[in-house]
This record gives structure tokens, C-alpha cells and sequence, in this order.
């Protein structure tokens, strides 16, 4: 992807502990195939109905991106939190409208088990996240102190008076919102080979090892929380190892 880290000409949907950075699931982007066993459909809902398979009626929480979040997406996972697009059909005109609204203020609608929510950072912008996990009781907001820094010495301080009242459904998402980054970036750091493999099938193998490896790192550290190994000397244990 242009925008990522990593830019193999290649498409890849991931679906990634946000704590562990374990990779639970992949998924290639092929386009459209031909009809048969291997045609599958490239929409957005149907990709993450897919990847999260294998955690289905885990209790887990998944975060989109908001390529991925829509309403009918809300019913079919226990529990989610994403931001949404501002075209989406089911968002409520009020919820788009930022020109009067106050910076850090917050507005919220609800339906049955979801709560979308429009989010002011600053003057004129607008976050909008639904959720799932986020509803009545649970829902609630919570203080924030801001970290400002001084033009004096050039230490962050902590200003009292920047206290924000920040929807709690923005604090949890922006805590679990980069795991699929964190693992791009843990791929294009050591990951060898990639600029002068012509053939696609062998980068496939080569991206795949590289995630593999990653896993592998999370289960020896979870299993060894004293070692906490680096990632560049367990590869090279698993290359001296493998030779």
C-alpha cells in the first residue's frame, strides 16, 4: 500500500493482537477470480467476517479501520469499536455538523446495542467511532490530563489546567488501534530479500516467514517473560539454528 510502511505492490489484510502484536490472521488481496472454490467477495465486511474467524465467540473486542466499520458489520461481531466514514447512510445529520461545536466536545447517538459517536479534537474537526462495546452503562467519559510542552527548557510538563473531558470510546480506540501498523513496521525492519524477488509466489513465502517469525517472538517472550529477547537476536538464533 502507498501509505503504509512497507510498499511491496502487495495487499495483505491482517488481523493483529493489539497488546502482544501476535498475528492471528492473514488474508491476500487477489482481486476478483474466477468463478469457482476460490472466488470470494472483497467487500469490507465480508474480509473481516473472515479474518476474525478464529476468534469468533471469544469475547475478544475488534478495532477497525474505518474502511472496514458500517452498521451492518455491528451485528455479526460481540463486540466492536472502529471509526466510521462521514458518508455512511445511518449517520445522523446532527452528528456531521462541526462548525458550531466546541473543541473536546463530544455528541452521541444510540440504537439498540450501538453508540456512534462524533468527537471535536479541534475547531472545525470531526471524529465519528461506533461501537459495540461501548453501550449504555458501559459507556461513560473520563478525565484527561494533556501533556504540554514548555518553550523554556523543552520538557514536557504536566498542565492541570489542560484538563479535557475525552469520550472514554476515543481513549480505548486510540489504544488498540496499531497493531496492524506496529507489525508492518517490526516486517520492514529486518525482513531480507524482498527488493530483488521478482517472483510473487516466492514474496508471499518471504512475507509469510517474516510474520511467522514475529509470532514466534511473541510465544517465546509470553513464555520467557524474564528473557525479553529482542527481535533481531532471536532471528539471528533462528538463522544460526536453521544452518
Amino acid at each position: 500500500m502507498p501509505n503504509k510502511p512497507a510498499k511491496y505492490c502487495i495487499k495483505m489484510y491482517a488481523l493483529v493482537d493489539s497488546k502482544s502484536f501476535y498475528v492471528l490472521n492473514l488474508e491476500v488481496y487477489v482481486g476478483l477470480q474466477p468463478e469457482g472454490p476460490f472466488r470470494l467477495s472483497n467487500k469490507p465486511e465480508d474480509i473481516v467476517l473472515r479474518l476474525v474467524e478464529p476468534i469468533r465467540n471469544s469475547s475478544r473486542n475488534v478495532t477497525f479501520a474505518n474502511w472496514f466499520s458500517g452498521y451492518p458489520l455491528l451485528g455479526t461481531i460481540q463486540a466492536t469499536v472502529g471509526t466510521i466514514r462521514k458518508n455512511k447512510k445511518e449517520i445522523p445529520p446532527q452528528l456531521l455538523a462541526c462548525q458550531n461545536r466546541e473543541a473536546k466536545s463530544s455528541q452521541c447517538a444510540f440504537q439498540q446495542d450501538v453508540t456512534l459517536i462524533s468527537y471535536i479534537p479541534k475547531k472545525g474537526k470531526n471524529v465519528l467511532l461506533i461501537s459495540t462495546l461501548h453501550h449504555g452503562k458501559q459507556w461513560r467519559c473520563i478525565w484527561l490530563t494533556e501533556i504540554s510542552r514548555t518553550a523554556t527548557d523543552g520538557k514536557d510538563t504536566d498542565t492541570s489546567s489542560d484538563e479535557v473531558l475525552k469520550p472514554e470510546m476515543i481513549t480505548f480506540y486510540n489504544s488498540t488501534k496499531d497493531g496492524v501498523d506496529i507489525v508492518d513496521e517490526l516486517s520492514g525492519s529486518y525482513i531480507m530479500f524482498l527488493g530483488t524477488v521478482k517472483n510473487g509466489h516466492l514474496l508471499y513465502f518471504f512475507l509469510l516467514l517474516n510474520s511467522a517469525g514475529i509470532n514466534a517472538m511473541v510465544i517465546y517472550n509470553a513464555n520467557h517473560p524474564e528473557a525479553n529477547v529482542k527481535r533481531i537476536f532471536f532471528l539471528e538464533t533462528i538463522r544460526i539454528i536453521s544452518d
